[in-house]
């Protein structure tokens, strides 16, 4: 019999995440076969996600099941979305930081046929910028920034830590 709750992808090199939810019938197994496939052919819908892969290989990521809940839609989307709101979403896979499910609607790449920057447009912008000098309030929300950002890191790599010495609650790549 299948199981269901919330899971979560993690990239063992970044720490970095993929939070989601499983209420179907195939369960977490199924899920987690569904998002190889859809990794594995270059394919999946999360572009964060699908560039880490590509980049680290299948070997680096592991699937975690965070809870095992009832095959309840609702109870599973709330759980999802108490991960969500645990973490900061500079360790997140997701792009989206709204267990929605698919039936919202909702388009999880807004950016579509966004096109990338020339090296000479990003040196125009650098160029502009030189010389500039910025606030105090800016520099110190910067530098607070950066602090968080680097605490959000270390707490996700405890995280994984952890997660990868308890090997009943992964599944196999």
């Amino acid at each position: 019999m299948a199981q269901h709750g919330t899971y979560e992808i993690v990239c063992k090199t970044t720490y970095q995440r993929y939070i989601g939810s499983t209420w179907r019938a195939t369960g977490f197994e199924g899920r987690w076969r569904d998002h190889q496939g859809r990794l594995r052919s270059g394919k999946h819908r999360n572009r964060p996600l699908q560039a880490a892969w590509n980049l680290y290989g299948e070997s680096d990521f592991y699937f975690r099941i965070l809870d095992v809940l009832p095959a309840d839609k609702e109870l599973c989307l709330a759980q999802e979305q108490f991960y969500f709101d645990r973490c900061t979403p500079s360790v997140l896979f997701n792009v989206r930081l709204t267990a929605a499910g698919k039936s919202l609607g909702i388009r999880s790449r807004p950016y579509k046929h966004a096109v990338p920057m020339s090296q000479q447009q990003k040196d125009k912008i650098r160029s502009t910028m030189k010389g500039v000098k910025k606030s105090p309030q800016h520099i110190a929300a910067v530098r607070e920034g950066m602090r968080r950002a680097a605490a959000a890191r270390e707490a996700a790599r405890l995280d994984a830590r952890s997660a990868a010495s308890d090997p009943q609650q992964t599944l196999p790549t």
